[in-house]
């Protein structure tokens, strides 16, 4: 289920105003209120924000450690310094997003694609990159091994 920012704020007070639609799911409402802490605070430690979409969100220093974000679209957002210690981001799409001096250390990057990302000394020691794609991807100041022993 991929929920759109902009829908959430949209559509939240509208399901309440609406009764034949009864209570929105709590599903939903988890996701909005996880979406909503991260944009006040900059911090959703161990959140579950999976599927959700957060394109070009300004997610710089956030503290997303131990978040669930599988296949959540964080394309073209900017992650500079965000820590994303042992983070969910299996299937994630991370496409041109920035992710200088951030930490990925023991974070599920399998099958996320980080098609012309810029990842500038940013740490990821133990991080699984299982078919993860690099195409294009910039990446300096930080060892990454992809594959192999």
């Amino acid at each position: 289920m991929k929920l759109s920012l902009s829908l959430a704020f949209a559509l939240i007070p509208w399901i309440w105003a609406t009764p034949a639609l009864g209570d929105p799911s709590p599903a939903l409402l988890h996701q909005y209120q996880a979406i909503q802490q991260l944009q006040d605070t900059g911090a959703c430690a161990a959140c579950d924000l999976s599927g959700t979409d957060l394109q070009g969100f300004h997610l710089i220093g956030s503290d997303l450690r131990y978040a669930n974000l599988q296949g959540t679209n964080l394309a073209d957002a900017n992650l500079e310094g965000a820590d994303l210690t042992g983070a969910n981001l299996t299937g994630a799409i991370l496409d041109r997003a920035t992710l200088s001096n951030a930490v990925l250390n023991e974070a599920i990057l399998d099958s996320a694609s980080l098609v012309d990302a810029q990842m500038y000394h940013a740490e990821v020691k133990n991080t699984s990159l299982q078919d993860v794609n690099l195409q294009q991807a910039q990446v300096y100041g930080t060892e990454i091994f992809v594959g192999g022993d």
